[in-house]
Parts: structure tokens; sequence; C-alpha cells
């Protein structure tokens, strides 16, 4: 901890890093509960078809992805295993509301219906996640997030940013939040991939080696999907700048990323809950505008990006692609260290894909962020998750 005299001193780039990396993430892919899947609640008993609200049960699985450094050759080649093993009980209960409410606790949206072929935003509360550590760890979870139409006619993808509300057993105290990567054929289908980021300044939820993850036969994701995970820290040659937005409040930080493979595996036993991410190569950059409001009274700020793009490259920078996408929808959460002078933000979105070239020529998916800012100095540490729709294997098929 900062001595007082410390915490009264400018602290460098490379002391705010340190203290914003002192997070764990858990990566968990979560599948349909046979035996109990969601349900849909109809506006009109007599028309199930109108459905204002889901419950949502799910059964949360073991999960790593890997990927190896691109090659001019074949790109990225990438894998990923959904394990045998439930890790968690989990169930939300959401709600469809009108794109213009702001729902939060206290705050029920009016009876919306979904519309499979529109954008439409949802609210999710009563969110319990239980881990099956046999300690009674476990998260309660309120989120806010959209559906988009999947282009592929597969169904509608779902991206979501929760703020943990309470921590229990071993998680007790801790803050962090959750995205949600997902793809549903509603009511009952969902394949969500969920982005946990724990503050967790002692590492007590790191481990390594931790056990290979045994596969699930046949993959239980009926999406076809790769995963691509990128941990993202300010480019050292390109410092943060910020610039008021225009007849607004808010403010324009503009950033150069650069991006590192990071390969991610989690186990969950009794007495232990451990994470094991791997950082690796450098193998991309990613400039983009975040554009909120720093010094709004609320604790819990919206936010969104523009004029985004990932750029991606070889070890000896020879190009592999790039991709365009935006944070459409995202939360800053003002957070207090007492090893910085400075508050920093929690930040959290998500963005369906624009325009790629190269191996991201034409994709499908949506990506999530979850990670920190700080601005006093300007500092990011981040997990990106690219969730790609890969049927024919342009991703995962190269795997060796």
């Amino acid at each position: 901890m900062a001595s007082p005299e410390a915490a009264s001193q400018a602290q460098s780039s490379q002391e705010v890093l340190r203290v914003l990396k002192q997070a764990t993430y858990f990566v968990i892919f979560a599948v349909p509960n046979p035996s109990s899947l969601s349900v849909g609640r109809p506006l009109l008993p007599f028309i199930p078809q109108l459905i204002y609200g889901i419950d949502v049960t799910e059964v949360p699985h073991r999960f790593s992805s890997s990927a190896l450094p691109p090659t001019a050759e074949k790109g990225f080649r990438v894998h990923k295993t959904i394990g045998t093993k439930q890790i968690a009980k989990q169930q939300f209960k959401l709600l469809l509301m009108p794109n213009n409410f702001e729902a939060g606790p206290g705050r029920t949206p009016p009876p919306t219906v979904l519309l499979p072929f529109l954008v439409q935003r949802f609210w999710m509360h009563d969110g319990h996640f239980d881990f099956l550590d046999d300690q009674d760890a476990g998260l309660r979870l309120v989120a806010a997030g959209r559906f988009f139409p999947a282009p592929s006619g597969l169904g509608v993808y779902a991206g979501a940013v929760a703020e943990v509300i309470e921590g229990l057993g071993q998680l007790q105290g801790l803050r962090g939040n959750v995205v949600i990567n997902g793809i549903t054929t509603p009511p009952d289908q969902f394949a969500n991939l969920f982005t946990f980021r724990v503050v967790d300044p002692e590492g007590k939820l790191q481990g390594t080696p931790l056990p290979p993850v045994e596969a699930e036969e046949p993959d239980p994701d009926y999406t076809y999907s790769s995963v691509l995970n990128l941990m993202a820290e300010v480019h050292p040659d390109d410092p943060i700048v910020v610039a008021p937005l225009p007849n607004s409040s808010k403010q324009q930080v503009h950033l150069l990323e650069r991006l590192r493979l990071v390969n991610t595996n989690l186990d969950v036993g009794p007495g232990y809950l451990k994470a094991d991410n791997v950082e690796s190569e450098v193998v991309g950059e990613r400039r983009t505008t975040f554009v909120f409001n720093p010094n709004d009274s609320l604790d819990t700020i919206p936010l969104y990006s523009t004029n985004s793009e990932f750029t991606f490259f070889t070890g000896s920078r020879q190009p592999i692609g790039t991709l365009q996408v935006d944070l459409c929808e995202g939360r800053a959460f003002r957070t207090s260290s007492p090893d910085l002078s400075h508050p920093y933000f929690r930040i959290a979105g998500y963005g369906f894909y624009g325009k790629g070239t190269g191996q991201f020529k034409d994709i499908e998916g949506m990506l999530t962020m979850n990670g920190a800012l700080s601005l006093t100095p300007g500092v990011t540490s981040s997990m990106y998750t690219l969730r790609i729709l890969d049927p024919h294997g342009h991703f995962r098929a190269l795997w060796s």
C-alpha cells in the first residue's frame, strides 16, 4: 500500500500500470441446461411468441482458449475447448426495454416485446453466479445490454455489461465487472461467453499451471465460433490525448493500444477457484476514441467508442488484416485504490463487427472489452475478446 507521502506525489505510468494489472480474468462458456432450459415470459399467456422477458438458466463450463502467433501464410490459428466439467450455477432474469429507457435497481422497464429482427436493449437483474468450489464463492450481478440480429440468420447476438453488486465466499468484498458475448435463439438456446475481471491486488485467484480442459464432445457451441483474447495497454510511443467533445460535457480519450495474445484457462473445485492467463507476443494495435464524461458525479458513467480499428500483424510486421469495431455501449465505473494518487475507471463494453480486411474480411461476430483506464497519468490495461462466427474454420481449422 502506498504511503500518504507517496500518494501525494505524481505517479509514473509504470507505477499506475502495475496497479491496473492487479486483476484476475475468468473466461467461462455457458450452454443451455437440457433438464432446465431458459423460459420465455409471454406478454399475453395465449400468445407465447410475444416474449417480454426470459428467465435465463445456463450451465457454466470450464473453458480454455489458445492462439498461435499469426503467420503471413495462415494468419491466426486459434483453439477453444469447452469442458465437460460444470463449474458454477448461473441464472438471470432478463427484461426487454425501450431503447431510450435507463433501467436500474428499482426502475423496472415497461413491458416490451422481443423483436429479433431489431436492435433492442435489455435489462438483466437478480443475477446469480455461484461457483462450485464448496466454499460458497459467488457473485450477485445486474447488467444492461442489447440484442443484435445476426446477419447469418443463426439467431441474435447478445452483448451486455454487468456490475458485481456483491461477492460471496472467497470473492467477498472484491470489485469487478463482467461482459457477456453471446448468441441466442430465444428463449431457450443460449451460447454465452462470459469474461469476468476481478480486482485482485494480492493475486489470490491466480494459479499456474492448471490441468488441461477435458473437451465435451460434441462441441456444445452450436454457433461454430472462434475466440481470440487479447491484452491491451497504451502504446509506449503514443500517449493518451484527452480533448473536449464539442458542445458537450463529455471528453474524447484518443489512444493507441498495443495488443498481446493471451491464452486463458480456469478451474474450480473443492477449496479453489483459480485462473491461469498467459500473455505472449505483440500481434497488433488498436486505435480508438473513448467518449464519456469523467467528471460525471455518478460512479457509473455511460461510455462508447468511435473511429476504432484493430490492425493485426506478424512479428516482422507483415499485415494479417484489420477490423473496424466500436463499443456501441459501455460503462465506466469510477474506482479508488489505496495505491493510486487519483481514481481510475473500470471500463467495460461491447460492439458488433464492421468492415474487415485480410483474414478478418467478411467475418461476423461481437467484441467485448473488460479493463481499466487511468487518465492521470494516461494508462490502460484491458482484455479484448473477439468472438468470431467461423463455420468454415478460417481461424480454428488451421490449428496445429
